[in-house]
């Protein structure tokens, strides 16, 4: 166990580590161990991480869900079986709340929200938000959506079969949000997108002008989801 002191202003050192072995299961619902509630994070990459529910060996999906305060909506909604994830997210001062929920089985076990501002500066690339990561979608028309760029006047999003080269969607809009149509058997997607800076001329059919992917690297990452008829 280590301790460091905060306030508005960010956190102090931390303090030497100390061992602990405390007695009996984890908590019966996942708790979120960083960020720290309350603290101020340097971003705009983010580490999450979570205690497992008793009886947790690996193979419990969690649903890690980061709600964006500032502009009421959703940042980062991702599905995984481990317990830490990592995102880019805004930053220069925004509030967010990160929540985690265990789904066992059909039932779901709700922690604890923590909340956090993050400072510094936002990353070049959106995060995609819609679909959530890993998961499964009925078919027809899919909501793609992602996470703002300061200042940016375009976006683009790419969705291809995951592993594939080729578009299965491609676009360009000014807005945070499209509908694609996906259709057929069962399929998992890979999706992406960028931004394009103010005052940049920016077209789907150059580079030119365009910010990094969202899997470039150091970036957000590719989102992953599965499609069902």
């Amino acid at each position: 166990m280590i301790v460091a002191g905060c306030n508005g202003d960010g956190c102090g050192p931390f303090s030497g580590p100390t061992r602990v072995n405390p007695p009996g299961p984890n908590p019966a619902a996942p708790v979120v161990g960083t960020p720290i509630a309350g603290t101020v994070v340097t971003g705009p990459g983010v580490s999450f991480s979570w205690s497992r529910i008793p009886g947790d060996t690996g193979g419990t999906t969690y649903r890690l869900y980061v709600q964006d305060l500032s502009r009421q909506s959703a940042a980062l909604d991702v599905y995984t079986t481990q317990n830490f994830w990592a995102a880019a997210l805004k930053a220069e001062g925004s509030r967010y709340d990160v929540l985690v929920v265990a789904n066992p089985g059909p039932s779901q076990i709700v922690g604890p929200s923590a909340g956090f501002n993050l400072r510094g500066v936002s990353a070049t690339a959106p995060t995609m938000v819609s679909p959530a990561h890993q998961s499964t979608v009925p078919s027809g028309n899919i909501q793609l959506s992602w996470s703002p760029v300061p200042n940016a006047t375009l976006y683009e999003y790419f969705v291809a079969v995951q592993g594939q080269p080729s578009a299965s969607a491609i676009g360009v809009t000014p807005g945070l949000l499209v509908q694609v149509p996906l259709n057929g058997a069962p399929t998992t997607y890979s999706a992406i997108a960028r931004a394009c800076p103010a005052g940049n001329a920016c077209s789907i059919t150059s580079d030119a002008g365009w910010g990094p992917w969202s899997n470039a690297p150091g970036g957000p990452g590719v989102t992953n989801f599965t499609v069902t008829p």
